[in-house]
């Protein structure tokens, strides 16, 4: 693994544990933020690996076709909600009514996980 990839992984692997660290403590909107967060980085990760300078975006949806990655259709529709959490989280009136409730977060999560591990599988066979 190169190093610049590296340095994309472990922060992958850090805001996943901030994601669900921030589950568990019910502050459902950072651990949403986070996992958009993960996503990114593990997408640029993979990016970088496969000789493709990551561009400087938080959409999901843009770099998971950029990976050329076979993601699902219901994937890439989880993908483009996130993208949509990551700049709404950051509202406190959307924040307040949408990610405050805890199902939202554990969804959101889990979906990330099984994206998340699915694409660190295919760095042993990029």
């Amino acid at each position: 693994m190169k190093e610049e990839t590296k340095l994309w992984f472990e922060k992958a692997e850090e805001d996943f544990d901030y994601a669900q660290y921030n589950l568990k403590g019910h502050r459902h909107g950072a651990a949403t933020f986070f996992c958009q967060q993960v996503l990114e980085k593990i997408l640029k990760a993979f990016l970088v690996e496969n000789d493709v300078r990551p561009p400087k975006t938080h959409d999901l949806i843009l770099l998971a076709k950029q990976t050329e990655l076979n993601l699902s259709k219901e994937w890439l529709s989880d993908l483009r909600k996130l993208t949509q959490y990551y700049f709404l989280v950051r509202y406190p009136d959307m924040s307040q009514k949408f990610f405050a409730k805890p199902g939202i977060a554990k969804e959101v999560f889990q979906k990330t996980e099984e994206i998340y591990q699915w694409v660190k599988e295919k760095f042993g066979k990029s």
